[in-house]
């Protein structure tokens, strides 16, 4: 079996350690220590996201049906409201459909990502804030006979109305995505494609439950272009 022979992948140990490190030295640079539900100080805001999402990525002349099931943490900066700079990481599996390369398989990787939020206008209750992220995911899986690689590089940007009554938070807008990527197989079948998803749109709504003066629960879903819902925790 040949190897894909991918110049970065997220898949690798060596990499994941790394990441490990890097975001224990972010945390311990504002004087916290880590965890996924508190930290030491107020401050940075850390986030458990769970996540499950559909997508058609665009390989040759047909519309591959994926599915996302995702495990990943979100940190944000919030000291000041007008940027507030992000980064996001975790596991993901994906299966398709319509695709002969990826039949029966369960592809597992990681993904990594920076992203930023700005408040553009508040007022009491209401505000307005646009938000983007930029996601690099590497998924790969190895069978008897066949080895196949997926690796994508995602856009989003979400523009929503935000409402704050008590320890209620809803939130309601439109997001636009586009995705560039690449499957590489060897096997049974071997051949490198193109998978992208061209610009789509679709709304996303949020509900979040304040739960004491720090800790959030939320609920998230997502119509059009990707549809998907998810869970987050938040502290």
């Amino acid at each position: 079996m040949r190897s894909t022979g991918k110049d970065c992948c997220l898949s690798n140990p060596g990499f994941i350690h790394w990441c490990g490190a890097a975001v224990l030295m972010l945390t311990q640079s504002y004087g916290y220590s880590m965890g996924l539900t508190s930290f030491d100080e107020p401050g940075m805001e850390a986030a458990l996201l769970l996540q499950r999402y559909e997508v058609g990525f665009d390989v040759g002349d047909s519309i591959v049906e994926s599915r996302v099931n995702r495990a990943g943490l979100v940190l944000f900066e919030p000291a000041y409201s007008a940027f507030q700079p992000g980064l996001q990481m975790g596991a993901f599996n994906i299966n398709q459909s319509n695709n002969p390369v990826t039949a029966g398989m369960s592809l597992s990787g990681n993904y990594l990502g920076v992203m930023f939020r700005s408040l553009l206008y508040s007022h009491r209750n209401l505000g307005l804030q646009v938000e983007g992220s930029y996601t690099y995911n590497d998924a790969d899986k190895v069978a008897s006979n066949q080895e196949v690689s997926l690796q994508w590089h995602e856009y989003m940007a979400n523009l929503h109305v935000q409402w704050a009554y008590g320890n209620f938070y809803y939130a309601i807008g439109g997001y636009s995505q586009l995705i560039d990527g690449e499957e590489v197989a060897y096997g049974t079948i071997t051949q490198t494609r193109e998978s992208k998803v061209n610009e789509r749109t679709g709304v996303h709504f949020r509900f979040d439950y304040r739960v004491d003066a720090t800790g959030k629960v939320g609920f998230q879903v997502d119509s059009g272009g990707r549809q998907g819902v998810g869970l987050i925790f938040s502290r």
